[in-house]
């Protein structure tokens, strides 16, 4: 409203906040800043710099249509259903203790179909909220190209701009939901050493919100030319592995779900469907990994509740480790850890679990560039 910007300076050092920071300059004189520290070169402070014409820079801007769909498809709702648990902990004392007695009286007396449609309800509610933030959040999202530089620019009601030199990119990355996935769309992102446009997208730069997985090499053959996926097939973990998936989701829900049944064996059936959901998840973690290696590249595929395809030059890399543990060595199998350099100087890690032994040796010798 008043034309003024934050203005934050960020380099690769370490630090949690920007090295520089003015909370309210002109727009004006944050862009004569910018285009300063670029290193361009100004006769006179009044005269705007000169750039090349917008043809011939890359650029891509997000359509109204797919923008509704980053809504749709972002799963922002959980984000907001965590933060409304986190202010009802802190308005919790405030309630009086009889008011959780009828509560439970309450639902407890209810019919299981009643809960359904209510707990439906609520998460309809969260799912709109959670449409509504990723708009404001990714409104007139453009990503343009200049020289070695790329300019990102988002925001409806608060409208950010960022400044990416390609050498502080350490790895790229294409992440797929398991609500996006079925439909072939993804979300391209980066690691920059040194600053992101949000700290709660994990410390990432989201290069584009979403389009489809086959529109990612053009994309990258415009923007970053090095990181192509190119046609190799990943080598996937061993059958072996995949108890070890299975037993690392389906455990901690087990053990919740006998307190459960001990406690309130009326929702028994809860526990049959989160089993089912933990063991399903873990097969996709276990049938997702993979990796393939080239001369000066590594490409790892890892799953939480998304799949992670993230590609690392060799260059980047700052540390590789690798672990096996007693149940790991009788099987023969091992993890390795793979760590780059990410915002305020801390790292980022990527660690794919359960590999063969062989395979994880091999890693580490061309890590150590050991014939």
């Amino acid at each position: 409203m008043f034309k003024l910007v934050k203005l934050q300076i960020e380099t690769a050092g370490s630090g949690k906040s920007a090295e520089a920071s003015l909370n309210a300059v002109k727009l004006s004189d944050g862009e004569k800043l910018r285009k300063a520290l670029k290193g361009k070169k100004v006769s006179h402070p009044d005269v705007e710099i000169e750039v090349q014409k917008e043809s011939v820079n890359p650029s891509r801007e997000i359509t109204p249509k797919r923008l509704l769909l980053t809504g749709v498809t972002s799963g922002s709702a959980g984000i907001i259903m965590a933060f409304a648990a986190f202010a009802f902990s802190e308005l919790e004392q405030f309630i009086p203790s009889h008011f959780y007695d009828w509560t439970f009286h309450w639902v407890s007396e209810l019919a299981i179909v009643f809960i359904i449609g209510l707990a439906i309800v609520v998460l309809f509610i969260f799912w709109l909220l959670g449409i509504a933030g990723t708009i404001i959040k990714y409104g007139k999202f453009t990503i343009t190209k200049i020289d070695d530089e790329l300019f990102i620019a988002r925001g409806l009601l608060e409208k950010k701009q960022l400044t990416i030199p390609l050498k502080r990119i350490q790895a790229v990355g294409i992440k797929e939901s398991i609500i996006r996935q079925p439909f072939g769309f993804v979300t391209v992102f980066v690691e920059v050493a040194g600053g992101s446009l949000d700290s709660g997208e994990d410390f990432s730069t989201v290069l584009f919100p979403i389009m489809k997985k086959a529109e990612v090499d053009p994309f990258l053959q415009e923007f970053l030319p090095n990181y192509v996926q190119g046609p190799a097939r990943l080598t996937a973990l061993p059958k072996r592995a995949m108890k070890f998936y299975l037993i690392r989701t389906c455990t901690p829900v087990l053990l919740l779900g006998l307190a459960v049944i001990y406690f309130f064996p009326q929702f028994s059936w809860l526990v049959i469907f989160a089993l089912f959901v933990a063991f399903l998840l873990g097969f996709m973690c276990y049938k997702d990994g993979g990796f393939s290696v080239e001369p000066e590249r590594i490409v790892i595929r890892i799953r939480g509740f998304s799949k992670k395809t993230m590609f690392l030059h060799h260059k980047r890399i700052q540390a590789f480790e690798k672990k096996r543990y007693p149940l790991q060595k009788r099987e023969l199998l091992a993890t390795v850890k793979l760590s780059i350099l990410g915002k305020g100087g801390t790292g980022k890690h990527y660690k794919l679990k359960e590999l063969e032994e062989a395979h994880a040796d091999r890693l580490s010798d061309w890590y150590s560039y050991r014939e």
